[in-house]
C-alpha cells in the first residue's frame, strides 16, 4: 500500500513538470515560427528565439542543444500536421473534377494558420537537410490514391491512373506546391489562378 502511494505521489509530482515542459517547448516553437515570418533561417539565433519566447537561453538549451535542433523538431511536427491534413484531403471522394487536388492545395497553403512565408522557409530547410521522412510516405500515399481511386474528369466517369501516371502526377503537384508557397505569400502568384492551373493540369 505504501509503495503504491509513493508511486502515485511520484507521478503527481512529474505531471505538472511535464506540462510546464510542453508549454515551454510550445513557446519556443511559436517564437520560431514568428521569427521565420520575418527573417531567413540564417538570420535567426537561439538568443532571438529565447527572447521572443520569454524563456532564458539556458532553458532553451535544456530542450534543444542548438538552433538547428529547434528547426528540425519544428519541421517534423509541422510537416506531420500538414501530412495529416493532406491525407484527409486525399481520402475525400472526388465530388467534382479536381476536388481532391484543390483540397490538397488548401491544406498546404493554409498551413501555419496562413503563415505561408514561414512555411516555405521551414519546408525548404527540411528538404535541404534531407528531412523527407514525413513527406516521402505522404507522396507514396497520394500516388496510391490516384492509382486506386483515379481522377474525376470533366464529362467523364472517374478515370483510373497507371502507376507511372500516378507517380508523375503526384510529384508534379508536390513540386508545384513546394515552389508556390512562397510566391503566394509574397503576392506574386494569385491563389485562385494557381488552383485553376493545377486543375487544368490534372484534367488534361
Amino acid at each position: 500500500m505504501t509503495q503504491k502511494t509513493e508511486v502515485n505521489q511520484a507521478v503527481a509530482r512529474r505531471a505538472p513538470k511535464q506540462e510546464r515542459s510542453r508549454n515551454k517547448v510550445e513557446l519556443i516553437f511559436e517564437a520560431t515560427i514568428r521569427l521565420l515570418d520575418e527573417h531567413e533561417i540564417a538570420q535567426i539565433s537561439t538568443n532571438a528565439i529565447a527572447r521572443l519566447a520569454g524563456v532564458s537561453i539556458g532553458t532553451l538549451y535544456q530542450y534543444f542543444p542548438d538552433k538547428n535542433s529547434v528547426f528540425r523538431a519544428l519541421a517534423t511536427r509541422e510537416l506531420q500536421a500538414l501530412a495529416d491534413k493532406v491525407r484527409a484531403a486525399v481520402r475525400m471522394p472526388p465530388t467534382r473534377p479536381g476536388a481532391r487536388v484543390a483540397a490538397v492545395l488548401d491544406a498546404v497553403l493554409d498551413a501555419y494558420g496562413g503563415r505561408e512565408l514561414a512555411h516555405r522557409r521551414l519546408l525548404q530547410y527540411s528538404l535541404e537537410q534531407g528531412g523527407t521522412g514525413v513527406l516521402g510516405p505522404l507522396f507514396e500515399e497520394l500516388g496510391a490514391s490516384f492509382e486506386t481511386q483515379g481522377l474525376k474528369t470533366p464529362g467523364l466517369a472517374i478515370a483510373p491512373l497507371s502507376r507511372v501516371d500516378a507517380f508523375v502526377l503526384t510529384r508534379a503537384v508536390a513540386g508545384v506546391l513546394q515552389a508556390a508557397v512562397g510566391l503566394v505569400a509574397e503576392g506574386r502568384l494569385p491563389r485562385s489562378e494557381l488552383e485553376a492551373a493545377l486543375l487544368r493540369l490534372v484534367a488534361n
